[in-house]
């Protein structure tokens, strides 16, 4: 089984728990409960899918840099459109007391600690990685970071909210670990301690302001650093699927079904032949925020009518 198929049915996977979010037993209650609630374990392989390709992406990319990137590139385009589909109170009537107003809040707690970290954090990333080799990076990383800051609601629909962020952060993160762990396991970047300190005190601030609040957060994190470690070996990798699954779905969520439902994912990687076949990354990319526009939309007809 290769790449291209384990990604299109992780798509699937993901469009068929959307769907559900939107038109099911948590959202608009258009869908049977009996069928709602099957679609909602089909939606439980797409992370662990995605957690997987995204470890094996990072093996076989060339440009790391440019794979980190994009990831952030995507959470920024795909933050609003998230926001749209998902946000719970973007699946419901407005209420007449609600506020209609256009609505900005740069913060929620601290506004001192919530605009120093993400400075910090930028700026560290420009001093060791972004100077050796300048690119778009540190324009992506700008964007990415702004959404975390702000709550923004205009007539009534929220656009974005700061403590709800979209897939691709986690996955931007994970990706961000793993060069951590890579780096200091094989110190092939040639920084001094000094650096090291801080790129890790940036990646510590980067949990804490957008890994905290992201989808999956940190526990979607934790997967992908474990299928790292775990990157040679299928039968660990399985174990590790397994445990996980059972972890977030059974002792955190405590929907033993869901844990299983999750565990379908391992037939999935055990078949993963290390073949490439069709290339459509950029394709897998944008489906993302393109289908939640479309989700979108529908919750804004839905929740103005």
């Amino acid at each position: 089984m290769t790449a291209f198929i384990i990604k299109l049915v992780a798509c699937l996977s993901m469009l068929i728990d959307h769907i559900n979010n939107v038109f099911g037993n948590f959202g608009w209650a258009f869908l049977p409960q009996g069928l709602s609630t099957v679609m909602g374990y089909a939606g439980r392989l797409a992370f662990p899918l995605f957690a997987y390709m995204i470890v094996n992406g990072y093996m076989h990319t060339s440009n790391k840099r440019k794979y980190f990137s994009n990831m952030l590139l995507f959470a920024t385009i795909a933050q609003i459109p998230y926001t749209l589909a998902l946000y719970l109170v973007n699946l419901s009537p407005i209420e007449q007391s609600e506020s209609m107003n256009l609505v900005i809040k740069p913060w929620q707690h601290n506004p001192w600690l919530f605009i120093v970290i993400p400075i910090i954090v930028i700026a560290i990333y420009a001093y060791t990685i972004w100077r050796k080799k300048k690119d778009l990076s540190i324009i992506w990383l700008v964007a990415a970071s702004v959404f975390p800051l702000l709550y923004l609601k205009i007539n009534g629909i929220w656009l974005t909210i700061g403590e709800s962020l979209n897939v691709f952060y986690t996955l931007a993160l994970g990706i961000a670990t793993i060069y951590l762990i890579q780096s200091i396991l094989e110190r092939k970047d040639g920084f001094s301690w000094v650096k090291w300190a801080m790129l890790v005190a940036a990646y510590i601030g980067a949990l804490l302001f957008i890994g905290m609040n992201a989808d999956y957060g940190l526990i979607g994190i934790a997967l992908i650093v474990v299928f790292y470690l775990a990157r040679n070996r299928k039968i660990m990798q399985t174990v590790t699927l397994a445990a996980w699954s059972f972890l977030l779905y059974g002792l955190v969520v405590f929907n033993i079904p869901n844990a299983i439902a999750s565990c379908f994912a391992l037939p999935f990687i055990l078949l993963y032949n290390g073949k490439k076949g069709y290339s459509m990354k950029y394709a897998f990319y944008a489906f993302y925020p393109a289908h939640l526009i479309a989700l979108g939309i529908f919750n804004i007809v839905q929740r103005l009518s």
